[in-house]
């Protein structure tokens, strides 16, 4: 038997070190302990909400063939550097490497004339969603740069073992059978790249040579697969990951807008993409609570619902994360685009969720109700 209480419990844990970290190293002390103490606090609420026993049977040896799975693919993906590391991680090493040498906050200071050839202010912080590194980067501090990949690695492996724990008991099936799942699962870009090649003058990508990204068929935009999130983008896939586990395991909604706050601080795109199904849950329980109330009351009972503690934390947890990104000179110029066409754009939708979605339907009818 297997405690999922005490998976979700480190789970927690897991995502609140990093940010108890910056908060230590990025802000002044005064306002770091008052948003230390206000995100704690909502941490406290939501472990005292956990259910006090959620037991799930397992066999040893698919616990044993999901870890080592999941080891190796992590291990390959590149972090820890053990591996090949495709060229995304040459500006990932770089943050992780200055995290671990230069004291926190991170500043960089420029002479006048790079500041004035490059047009930049001659001292800039560091600013972005570095996170997922901070708990390495201390271990790097005390012990050099091989025990800082060294522990990347086991951080990464640790977050995506709890994400496949956690949806493996949401799914009902195997440890392995998730895994495999996860690490397999794909829109069908192959077919996408075939019929752009019809339509379109670009001829990128192929599907011969193998090494080409097909999730870029679409131009401007792409459904990128579990694993190439992970080898290119783990910093802000393996927290995303582990937060929606922990919310579609979630048997009551108190801890949402935490774990919207605290994905924000990790991985801003990702908690956009979050939103509409963080939206359509309290969407759901303000329609079963006026099943519930009088009309009178509904308003009533959904405030003592909504406005918690924990609610408020997060939205605390948000609202400093965005505060610190704004700083970010990139972040002031950042749009959004538009589809090449929206014939390419519906085509997209039909091939990378549609026809899964139709797949899936039959089977859950009654979520629509």
């Amino acid at each position: 038997m297997l405690n999922l209480t005490a998976v979700k419990k480190i789970a927690y844990i897991y995502l609140l070190i990093p940010f108890i970290l910056f908060c230590a190293g990025w802000l002044n002390w005064v306002p770091a302990v008052l948003v230390c103490l206000v995100v704690i606090i909502g941490f406290i609420s939501i472990w005292r909400t956990l259910p006090s026993e959620d037991l799930i049977r397992f066999r040893k040896t698919d616990l044993i063939l999901m870890l080592v799975l999941l080891g190796t693919w992590v291990f390959f993906s590149g972090v820890g550097g053990y591996t090949f590391q495709n060229w995304d991680h040459h500006s990932r090493n770089a943050v992780f490497r200055d995290l671990i040498n230069y004291p926190w906050p991170v500043i960089y200071h420029f002479q006048p004339d790079v500041s004035a050839q490059f047009g930049i202010p001659s001292t800039l912080i560091m600013s972005y969603y570095f996170g997922f590194w901070l708990p390495s980067a201390v271990v790097g501090k005390l012990w050099g740069w091989g025990a800082a990949n060294f522990s990347l690695f086991l951080w990464a492996y640790l977050g995506v073992a709890m994400a496949i724990i956690l949806t493996a008991a949401k799914l009902k099936i195997s440890f392995l059978k998730t895994a495999l799942l996860i690490v397999f699962f794909s829109g069908m870009d192959f077919l996408g790249a075939i019929l752009f090649r019809n339509i379109s003058q670009y001829t990128y990508p192929l599907l011969w040579p193998p090494i080409q990204h097909l999730e870029w068929w679409a131009g401007s935009f792409q459904y990128s697969s579990f694993t190439t999130d992970l080898y290119w983008t783990y910093n802000q896939f393996v927290p995303a990951l582990l937060i929606m586990a922990l919310f579609v395991t979630s048997s009551n909604r108190r801890p949402l807008l935490w774990l919207g706050g605290i994905c924000f601080f990790f991985s801003p795109f990702p908690a956009l993409g979050m939103i509409p199904f963080f939206g359509g849950s309290v969407l759901s329980e303000a329609i079963a609570l006026l099943r519930k109330e009088s009309n009178q009351r509904w308003f009533i009972s959904l405030t003592r619902h909504f406005l918690t503690f924990e609610n408020f934390s997060g939205l605390v947890l948000g609202v400093v994360s965005a505060l610190f990104f704004t700083t970010n000179l990139a972040a002031q110029t950042r749009i959004f685009g538009l589809p090449d066409s929206a014939g390419i754009y519906i085509i997209f939708l039909l091939l990378e969720c549609m026809l899964i979605w139709l797949v899936l339907l039959p089977a859950n009818k009654s979520l629509l109700i």
